[in-house]
């Protein structure tokens, strides 16, 4: 089952991932009662939670809810939809890879480093596996996941355009690893 990420408002997803989300049009800047008691960080989280114990099948805004002790309408406030929720599940998974991590000045150490940490990703969480790869989400953890390995292989001294297809291929081929060891 392939789930596609980038479905939904490309604007909001956007603004939700690099947090540059402003008050809606026409909304006040300060709504009277009490704080909101939920943060986008905190749906991302639960998401994350649910896709990763009960896989992206038990994913639904309702379950997301339920972990919260919230409605399902209460997390609209926060996230457009659940095609926004998966973008920034996406990209928020992505944090945990290594991305400034310094090069040990051998690539071949240091590439294959790369590729055990993001299997290991990929197997905490099968559920990034089913995202397409058709557009990517393009959030600053999946970004800086990208520079890091990038920055790995600047120093092979490879033409850019060689360096750009070997980046794909290695992601892929990890990728592919790892849907067939977590099958």
């Amino acid at each position: 089952m392939v789930v596609y990420a980038g479905q939904g408002d490309a604007r909001r997803s956007m603004s939700l991932l690099w947090r540059s989300a402003t008050p809606r049009e026409g909304a006040a800047t300060a709504a009277p009662g009490p704080r909101p008691g939920l943060t986008a960080d905190a749906i991302v989280t639960a998401a994350i939670a649910v896709a990763d114990e009960n896989g992206m099948a038990a994913l639904s805004m309702r379950a997301v809810g339920e972990r919260l002790g919230r409605t399902a309408m209460a997390l609209y406030t926060y996230v457009p939809g659940k095609s926004e929720l998966l973008d920034l599940m996406y990209d928020a998974a992505h944090a945990e890879l290594p991305a400034g991590r310094a090069g040990s000045g051998d690539w071949r150490k240091d590439l294959t480093d790369w590729a055990r940490d993001t299997l290991a990703f990929y197997l905490r969480h099968p559920w990034v596996l089913q995202v397409s790869q058709a557009r990517p989400v393009l959030g600053p953890h999946e970004y800086a996941g990208l520079d890091a390995l990038v920055r790995l292989l600047y120093g092979t001294g490879l033409d850019a355009g060689v360096l750009r297809r070997l980046v794909g291929t290695l992601f892929h081929f990890v990728r592919g690893a790892a849907q067939t060891v977590g099958a």
